[in-house]
């Protein structure tokens, strides 16, 4: 955006969680090189879910009004920004305010969980987000700013952590959606996206599928900025989606690819990638050598798995998988720090699949020539694996 308006001010506020100061990446403000520690994080599992009343929960407050003031300032220079806010709530340890506390410790415990703490640390980071969009409607930022929330990865599986390894549960924090973070199936990696700004009709939907990195690409649409954009950038523009809803993104073949190379006890306990090419997903456990197929259009739940009745199509998304994360030299899960420990070799089968008989009676055929065109390249996809962290839920 500055290569396109050198005026623009760039802000980032919270949680950076990237091993380069922020300054390096163009933000002349910020919070500096923080992490979870600097949001109150500390690793101990008793403490990280006990919970405790603070009077700024996870900076939440401080956060907010930093941002304020950014927006404010840049109004007053009458220069264009871009400012991020990146809370370190919803992460562990559960801090929250004593009015958000004692407003839960009055209601019914919920289907889902019952955790006060978590609930109340929730609500002061929905009430600071609050705080953020009725200044932007107060400066009239509407007409010409867009004002955008989303997530990194699904939330917490279950609360508090446990070492699930893989363990089909009924229901978790993202119920109906499966699982949670650091697993990608759809409760890891489906997320919210709400977007406001110049254009946008209230109350629009799209049901196109999109990805965090399609913001990057957005904005430079936006901004007039598209021509500096490096070749090989991930990701597509969705400014059509803004004002046509309807409208279908001109995805690569692979579609939306997601790659987690490591053994994680908490989640599924094994290396698994995931790719969706429309409304079809297929998730490739890489130890087990199994593939589960999902048509997300039917079934967004991930209940029933289709790719026995449709193995040419199941074949035909595992060689789009296995291509495209040739293509980028993933990372392969012997590479990964976590193949000796818990991995042990490469031994650990995940337990999630027991969820997925075999032979699960299950009939639904597929028509699936736009897949079983394609040609493998090099080894198949159970001999090697690989891929950066694409849209993956670290």
């Amino acid at each position: 955006m500055k290569l396109a308006n050198p005026n623009y001010r760039s802000a980032h506020f919270g949680k950076w969680h990237i091993d380069a100061e922020p300054a390096q990446l163009g933000y002349e403000v910020s919070d500096g090189k923080t992490g979870n520690k600097e949001g109150g994080y500390v690793e101990d599992q008793k403490e990280q879910w006990r919970g405790y009343e603070k009077d700024d929960p996870k900076h939440i407050g401080a956060i907010t009004e930093r941002a304020v003031d950014f927006i404010k300032g840049s109004l007053r220079k009458k220069q264009p920004f871009f400012v991020q806010v990146s809370h370190y709530a919803l992460h562990s340890n559960l801090e929250y305010s004593g009015r958000s506390f004692r407003y839960f410790e009055e209601k019914e415990p919920g289907d889902l969980h019952s955790n006060v703490a978590y609930a109340s640390m929730l609500l002061d980071m929905d009430t600071a987000i609050g705080t953020l969009f009725e200044t932007y409607i107060e400066l009239g930022l509407n007409n010409n700013t867009y004002f955008i929330i989303t997530s990194d990865n699904g939330g917490m599986p279950v609360l508090p952590q446990k070492l699930n390894q893989g363990r089909p549960y009924e229901k978790g924090m993202n119920y109906p959606l499966l699982r949670g973070k650091w697993d990608l199936m759809e409760g890891g990696i489906r997320v919210p996206f709400m977007i406001v700004g110049p254009s946008i009709s209230a109350n629009s939907q799209s049901s196109e599928p999109v990805i965090s990195y399609d913001l990057l690409p957005t904005f430079a649409d936006l901004t007039g900025a598209t021509e500096h954009l490096s070749h090989d950038t991930d990701g597509l523009s969705l400014r059509s989606l803004l004002t046509t809803p309807n409208d279908q993104l001109d995805r690569p073949q692979h579609g939306l690819v997601f790659h987690f190379p490591h053994y994680n006890a908490v989640g599924l306990n094994e290396p698994h990638s995931a790719i969706r090419v429309d409304s079809l997903k297929l998730v490739r456990f890489h130890t087990s050598a199994r593939s589960l197929l999902f048509d997300l259009a039917t079934d967004p739940y991930e209940r029933v798995d289709i790719a026995g009745n449709n193995p040419e199509c199941a074949q035909g998304l595992e060689r789009l998988l296995h291509d495209y994360l040739k293509k980028v030299n993933a990372e392969t899960p012997k590479e990964s720090s976590s193949w000796v420990q818990p991995g042990k070799n490469g031994t650990v089968r995940t337990k999630f699949l027991s969820r997925y008989p075999a032979n699960n009676g299950v009939t639904k055929i597929l028509k699936c020539e736009r897949f079983t065109l394609q040609k493998t390249v090099g080894a198949p996809l159970s001999e090697k694996v690989h891929s950066p962290t694409l849209g993956a839920t670290l």
